[in-house]
């Protein structure tokens, strides 16, 4: 199966690009501004990198998850996982708390790409922006808790993963190429085995 990693010039993604290998995947790099739509057609998969700015600074990652939620799989990174959430409803918005370099305290719902991990786990996080609110179509993942007194998303709950209820759509705002997150490794495997 042949995937495509969408690089948003972000320093994580040849890190992302060396775990997806390391566990078996074959995969290309292309940079977010050097690919078309049609370009995609010749992949089984795609993946969404991380990157600056905001989903709307990339406007081929949105068009490209519009146009293949529903016949590839997709996994969004970080900035990815946002550009999903904005296609499905959501808007991007500033996060209560810059989270650059700092772990977090995930939990999730033990399905799908979260089979096998431990619950909860530590999870890099390198961002400023989070996505509103669970996307129209998605289940809520995987989370963290917002610091006391603060209104952050569905309650005390920051969105720290989607994934669409009908297709293998996955989003993740945390960083599962770090080395700061726990079975980081057994995240990306638990979506490479549910695209082969």
């Amino acid at each position: 199966m042949k995937i495509i990693l969408i690089d948003n010039y972000d320093s994580f993604t040849f890190n992302l690009y060396q775990q997806i290998m390391r566990l078996g995947g074959d995969v290309d790099v292309k940079k977010y501004d050097e690919i078309s739509v049609r370009d995609i057609d010749t992949y089984d998969a795609i993946v969404i990198s991380p990157g600056p700015k905001k989903p709307s600074d990339y406007p081929i990652c949105l068009e490209v998850i519009a146009k293949f939620y529903e016949k590839k799989p997709v996994l969004g990174v970080c900035l990815g996982h946002q550009s999903i959430c904005e296609v499905f409803g959501a808007k991007t918005v500033r996060a209560d708390k810059v989270m650059h370099g700092k772990t977090s305290t995930v939990h999730h719902s033990g399905e799908r790409i979260f089979r096998g991990i431990k619950n909860p786990f530590r999870a890099a996080r390198y961002h400023s922006l989070v996505t509103d609110r669970v996307p129209d179509e998605f289940d809520l993942t995987a989370w963290s808790f917002a610091p006391q007194n603060k209104l952050i998303l569905r309650g005390d709950k920051i969105i720290m993963g989607v994934a669409h209820e009908k297709y293998p759509v996955y989003g993740v705002q945390f960083h599962p190429e770090s080395f700061l997150t726990e079975r980081a490794d057994k995240i990306i495997r638990n979506f490479l085995n549910e695209i082969r």
